[in-house]
């Protein structure tokens, strides 16, 4: 049976989208806003984004949307093949809208109909959302108990909704590194000030630490020493030097024994003193 239904206007969907960045919420409460508003305007059984990468075996979708009828479906987890098995997703990769309008009668997908029936799906449409020509996920929506002819309007809007996705994901991405960015600034400025009012006896004794400094530390400990003088945390060291967090903490213990200091900020004014960093 085909859905049918008056023309809708869609003037005031953008406008409800936008209206949810004025709210400050984090990513995903944003995302599960914009599936529960775009999921009542297109008046859909089930609305959806999913964020995955594009080689994934298997995917789901974390954002959903659906009404109250489907929600008796109650089918459970909707998890997808990736492209190998996935003629829609491979659709979308290439920059194509995924539709089908009847999913009892495809040909182009064949393959999904366990799929579609093991979810009660008779309409679909999908987008991918890209972010500076990569590919981030997608976004789109289901009909569960009427086929649905997608209209032209709903596509180009579709399309525009896939479009401010990648703004949002690129938004909070961004965001994130800038906190990053700004608790190693931080953490350096710490260190900095810290190290500026190092006591007295350490002043005093500066010239006999330098020297142990200089005949003491192994090189392994010196590889250590000069990103403890950078700021940066033993977990950031034992990324960026690929050695466990345990020996970048069992070097710089043994750093501070050889030395007769206390700790790394001791640590880190004698290395900058030192000819060695």
């Amino acid at each position: 049976m085909k859905k049918t239904r008056k023309n809708r206007n869609y003037s005031d969907l953008l406008p409800c989208i936008q209206e949810v960045f004025f709210k400050d919420l984090e990513m995903d409460e944003v995302l599960l806003e914009i599936v529960s508003c775009c999921g009542k305007k297109f008046d859909v059984s089930r609305f959806m984004i999913g964020i995955f990468d594009e080689n994934i075996e298997e995917y789901t979708f974390q954002y959903m949307y659906e009404n109250e009828q489907t929600k008796k479906i109650n089918s459970g987890p909707m998890t997808m093949k990736g492209k190998k098995f996935n003629p829609g997703f491979r659709d979308q990769l290439d920059h194509q809208i995924y539709s089908c309008e009847d999913t009892s009668n495809t040909k182009n997908y064949e393959v999904l109909k366990e799929f579609y029936n093991a979810h009660q799906i008779r309409s679909n449409i999908f987008t991918g959302i890209w972010r500076q020509n990569t590919w981030c996920g997608t976004v789109g929506m289901h009909e569960c108990f009427n086929t649905r002819k997608w209209k032209t309007d709903e596509i180009k809007l579709l399309k525009k909704i896939s479009t401010i996705i990648s703004w949002v994901y690129e938004f909070y991405d961004s965001r994130e590194l800038i906190i990053i960015q700004k608790e190693k600034i931080d953490h350096l400025e710490e260190n900095l000030k810290r190290a500026l009012t190092i006591n007295n006896s350490m002043l005093f004794n500066q010239e006999d630490h330098k020297n142990k400094l200089d005949k003491l530390i192994s090189a392994a400990e010196l590889r250590v020493l000069k990103f403890v003088v950078e700021g940066n945390t033993n977990s950031e060291i034992a990324r960026k030097l690929n050695l466990s967090k345990r020996t970048v903490e069992t070097h710089i213990t043994s750093m501070l024994g050889k030395l007769e200091i206390k700790n790394r900020v001791q640590l880190t004014r004698l290395a900058m003193n030192s000819n060695s960093i």
